[in-house]
């Protein structure tokens, strides 16, 4: 058991730190190639940000454990709602939402939190599901292609030559294929890892995957928010965080049901996580749209959804094993 616990912390480790320099690789290729702000946040560093889940997907679905995929999914999306808005208003006090477009994404946002639970209501997630969550991703990048020229503000870029530049990009490109190797192997000593701790302590797999597993892929959300407030991009903290949920619903868990459909079982600890879900993405919507701003009082009550989520859902996962 202690072995396990090692491997999945020592996994854990490895995956975040990968995380954090595919983020920083991303900014300086994003810098070079001066791309817009919300552009930067809304794709690129949602997508970085995101490897994490998506690796964790594909091999828990290779090893026929997409339960710990689709719990990772969900807690990833209620981290990114709350822990991650939570952490970016104790350094900003409010963040502003001034631009229709970001309205919208807020507004997809809460569509794509609630998408799953649609979709689990036939007790499985099907191959069909994992089709509608792909599309439903294409459509995100449509949605994104056609609003993301309202935005006129480019990343910083480097004041260098262009021989700098150059070396510049092929470097961090450099590091970010090897962040990928990384992620590959972490993500399968998690899977293991966790296989084996959920076997040996009598857990689902939903729980290491929504409690678990969830906190340490969005580690690489919070380093970004943290990086990009102190970089002075604030419009991309918002970004990142709507972004990183359309990855994970629509990419992450769409390849992951498709490689490996499931059953649902436990649906005491997924409709409790879908039911938190919908609830934070509601509040989230409603501070988002009522005052164009999230404060750090709003930002406190989604932080405490956060930790009322993790209480509840342990407690279920305790009188399941009872």
């Amino acid at each position: 058991m202690i072995e396990y616990i090692a491997i999945f912390l020592l996994s854990c480790v490895v995956l975040v730190w990968a995380g954090g320099k595919t983020v920083i690789a991303l900014s300086r290729i994003a810098r070079i190639l001066r791309w817009k702000e919300f552009t930067v946040a809304s794709l690129l560093m949602a997508i970085g940000s995101s490897l994490p889940e998506f690796f964790v997907g594909i091999i828990s679905a290779l090893n026929k454990k997409p339960q710990l995929s689709f719990g990772n999914v969900l807690g990833s999306n209620i981290v990114a709602l709350t822990l991650v808005i939570f952490t970016a208003t104790l350094f900003l006090r409010t963040i502003k939402i001034n631009k229709e477009a970001i309205k919208k994404s807020v507004s997809l946002a809460a569509v794509y939190v609630a998408l799953p639970f649609l979709l689990m209501f036939d007790g499985r997630l099907s191959r069909a599901d994992g089709f509608i969550l792909i599309v439903s991703f294409v459509f995100y990048l449509k949605h994104f292609f056609l609003q993301q020229q309202r935005f006129k503000k480019p990343f910083d870029h480097y004041k260098k030559p262009p021989q700098e530049k150059l070396k510049i990009f092929f470097r961090e490109l450099g590091i970010f294929l090897f962040s990928l190797i990384l992620f590959l192997l972490s993500a399968e000593g998690i899977i293991f890892a966790a296989g084996e701790i959920s076997s040996a302590a009598h857990l689902s797999l939903a729980i290491m995957g929504i409690l678990g597993i969830a906190l340490g892929t969005s580690l690489p959300e919070i380093t970004f928010t943290i990086r990009s407030i102190k970089m002075g991009h604030k419009e991309m903290v918002l970004g990142d965080a709507l972004g990183s949920v359309m990855v994970n619903t629509g990419l992450v868990l769409g390849t992951t049901v498709l490689i490996s459909p499931f059953e649902i079982k436990y649906t005491g600890l997924y409709f409790n996580s879908l039911i938190f879900s919908f609830l934070i993405a509601v509040l989230f919507f409603l501070f988002a749209r009522t005052k164009n701003e999230i404060n750090r009082k709003e930002g406190l009550i989604l932080f405490s959804l956060y930790l009322l989520f993790v209480i509840i859902e342990a407690a279920i996962e305790t009188l399941i094993t009872i």
